[in-house]
């Protein structure tokens, strides 16, 4: 057990520090501001504290969920917006 928790510990450092570099170039902020901010977004809480595996997850899939959030208010991928969306029509 200890084992995973080690290991799900390396991938959240992991993605949260690959995330931070993307946002940190996409928003041209500093590093350390791209870090903070992703990492007071319920996305982050959803990735360091949630049950799921994250198994195929990866960066590119946070900066997604980061930026629904923060358009959207809400924690939803684009694919699960355009699939809401074709069900409303």
């Amino acid at each position: 057990m200890e084992n995973l928790d080690s290991e799900r510990s390396l991938y959240i450092e992991a993605i949260t520090q690959e995330v931070s570099k993307i946002l940190a170039k996409e928003e041209k902020i500093p590093l350390e501001n791209a870090e903070h901010n992703f990492i007071h977004s319920r996305t982050y809480n959803y990735l360091a504290y949630s049950n799921d595996p994250f198994i195929e997850d990866g960066p590119e899939d946070f900066v997604d969920f980061y930026h629904n959030e923060q358009k959207y208010h809400r924690l939803v991928s684009t694919t699960q917006l355009l699939v809401e969306q074709e069900n409303k029509n």
